[in-house]
């Protein structure tokens, strides 16, 4: 027997997509950082176009945003945001703080919720509603908040127009930029490869823009 075919090759960058897929005139995107899903990898990448805007400020400035009113082709303000699995971002974020410095103000929160040295099983964080609550309460920095905060309104409707999952940014940013046909500040970044990084501990990714 014959194995299946391949999946399609996702699209290649820089191949524009036609002109009645891409932009508005004169419109933005704006990306909205979801903290734990590859956001500052991405926000470097997105840089790179003249069309990008991208707000520095705290995780919680980006919560609770108005809906999406229009789509994405007439909008002025196109939104897109990044995703990852719940259960691997919330490891992901447990180790950053455990393993990091914890030297900003903002986190001095996670000091009395995650107390160092961490003797605590997952199971027993987990089943301890109090600490819980706090963490998705947005204590500390916000790292902790579920990404639904970030991508639902307070009425419960979209926030961005597009969502990308962090399993594929590598493939998926630099296609989503080409579709849209967003322009290069500088022509010497097309160059600078959106690589993916492993880290040591299963189930951890980190993304990074090559220097």
């Amino acid at each position: 027997m014959e194995p299946p075919p391949p999946p399609p090759a996702p699209p290649t960058f820089p191949s524009p997509a036609p002109p009645a897929l891409r932009l508005a005139p004169n419109a933005t995107l704006r990306y909205i950082p979801v903290p734990k899903t590859g956001s500052e990898a991405t926000r470097r990448f997105l840089g790179r176009f003249k069309e990008v805007f991208y707000h520095i400020g705290t995780h919680k400035m980006n919560v609770g945003l108005p809906r999406i009113e229009e789509p994405w082709d007439e909008a002025k303000s196109v939104r897109v945001a990044t995703w990852r699995d719940p259960v691997e971002r919330f490891l992901s974020t447990l180790h950053a703080i455990l393993d990091g410095p914890n030297a900003h103000p903002n986190d001095r929160p996670y000091n009395d919720i995650l107390p160092r040295p961490f003797n605590r099983t997952m199971d027993a964080l987990v089943a301890d509603r109090a600490a819980m609550q706090k963490l998705a309460a947005g204590a500390g920095s916000g790292h902790f908040l579920p990404q639904h905060r970030f991508l639902l309104s307070r009425d419960r409707c979209l926030t961005v127009h597009f969502l990308v999952d962090f399993r594929h940014l590598q493939t998926a940013l630099p296609a989503l930029a080409s579709w849209l046909g967003l322009t290069v500040r500088h022509t010497g970044w097309i160059a600078k490869p959106f690589e993916r990084v492993n880290d040591v501990k299963r189930g951890e990714h980190e993304y990074k823009i090559a220097e």
